[in-house]
Parts: structure tokens; sequence; C-alpha cells
């Protein structure tokens, strides 16, 4: 099987991401690491000490999305204070999707805080950052989930349980005279194609001159969670389903060295 993989998987890839010329994946990371090692250790930059963001054993699962289960994944602190980053390649043009599962635990209550998922440009921080992924919650056990550029936030509605696993898409597409516009999606059917509307979408502020990394954060507000499956690439992630069936799970090893986590 360890052989099939090594043949099969790179033709996957070219399968999965057929269609658009350009369409390909840029960044995953299952985090198939040890538990209990720090992301700091496996390929993750720190960009703001704090509370060490740390492997937690066993993946996060979910009904439609092809990463479920696989490998293990990051355990989040509120108010951990830690960022850490990984490069994927500087975006400049088209659009940009990122997709991951996530279970928060605990989170603000507050509007403007719950901070814990972005995308930036080189050199990004969080004085720098579009593409933010924020949740709140609302004190009865409910969680929603929000999304801005550099400010603005758009939230859904209170109607995701808290302590469950969601699946998040974000979409940021550079548009040449226009308002870049970003989409959310929470818990989006991967089976269909991509819906013409995000669940809440904005296009206020400044926009992004390039997406070049990814962040996951701790800052001040944000939420206990665990996070996993992290795709970041030019199609909607419905191409993924290709990784789902007659793959080792776990096994990374044939992937092209710009997309392993």
């Amino acid at each position: 099987m360890q052989l099939m993989t090594r043949i099969l998987l790179p033709l996957a890839l070219a399968v999965a991401f057929a269609g658009p010329a350009t369409a390909q994946a840029l960044f995953l990371d299952d985090f198939e690491y040890p538990a209990g090692d720090l992301l700091t250790d496996h390929g993750w930059t720190l960009i703001r000490s704090g509370t060490d963001i740390v492997v937690s054993s066993g993946g996060l699962s979910h009904s439609v999305y092809p990463h479920s289960g696989a490998g293990n994944a990051a355990d989040l602190v509120r108010d951990g204070l830690q960022e850490v980053k990984r490069t994927f390649g500087v975006q400049t043009a088209g659009a940009v999707y990122a997709a991951f599962l996530v279970r928060p635990d605990t989170a603000s209550e507050t509007f403007n805080e719950g901070i814990f998922f972005y995308l930036g440009p080189t050199g990004t921080d969080i004085f720098n950052r579009f593409a933010t992924v924020y949740v709140n919650e609302d004190g009865n056990g409910m969680a929603r989930f929000g999304v801005s550029k550099s400010s603005g936030i758009q939230f859904t509605g209170y109607d995701y349980p808290l302590g469950q696993t969601h699946l998040i898409v974000v979409k940021y597409e550079f548009l040449p005279g226009d308002p870049d516009p970003l989409s959310l999606w929470v818990n989006p059917d991967l089976e269909l194609p991509e819906p013409p509307a995000g669940d809440v979408s904005t296009t206020n502020t400044t926009d992004a001159l390039e997406l070049a990394e990814v962040v996951l954060s701790q800052i001040n507000g944000g939420p206990t969670a665990t996070i996993d499956g992290i795709y970041i690439g030019t199609a909607w992630p419905r191409a993924l389903h290709v990784f789902s069936d007659g793959f080792e799970s776990g096994d990374t090893s044939a992937w092209p060295d710009r997309i392993k986590g």
C-alpha cells in the first residue's frame, strides 16, 4: 500500500486540481506530528510569544471534509497570546481559499474579539492581516463565526454549538479596480459546487496587495479551540474529495514539498 500511495497520490493531486490552469493546493496541514509537540518544532514560525500552541492527540472529524480524522490537531488556548505562521507562496490575483475544521469550546462574548485564524501578506502580524476569522459565544452554549478584512467584522447568527466540530471555508478574491470581496461559509456541503455567495461576506476597508502567510492566533479575546485539516489553495475545497478514498491515512510522503504540512 505504501508503494501504491507513492505512485497514485501525485496523480490524484493533478486530477483533484484539474480545471482552471492555475488552480492548485498551496498548503495542507493535518498536524501529523507527535502529540505534545510544539507547532514551532514542525515548520510553524513564532511571530508573537505566549502560551505554546501544542499538538493534541487525535484529529477532528466532519462528515463532508476529506481531511477528517487524519493525523492529530492543534490546541488553541484562550488569551494565550502566542501566534505562529506558515508561508504558502505569494498570491496577488484570482481567488485564495482557506478551509479547516475547528471545535470551539469557549469564546468571548465581545463583538470585536475572537480572532483565531487569519491570512496576510509576507511579514504579516495582528496589525497587518486580511481574511481574519472570529468566533464568539452567546453565553448559552452557541457560537457564531465572523470574518473581516482589516476591520469591519461580519458575523453569522449564533447557530453553531460549542464543543462540536465545524467546517470553515474562507475565500478572498482579488478584483482589479473593485473592492476585493471576502466570504465565509460554515459547514458547507462540499459534495456540491461552490455556492454563489458566502454565509457572510464583506468588501469593507483596504484591499490586500498580496496574501502569502497563514496564522494561528491566541491573541487576547481568542477562543479555547482545537483546529485541524488546514487547506490553502486556489480552488474550492470540493476538489479535495479525491483524497478521501484509496490512500493510507496520514501518509504525506509523496506530496510535493510546496503543500506539505
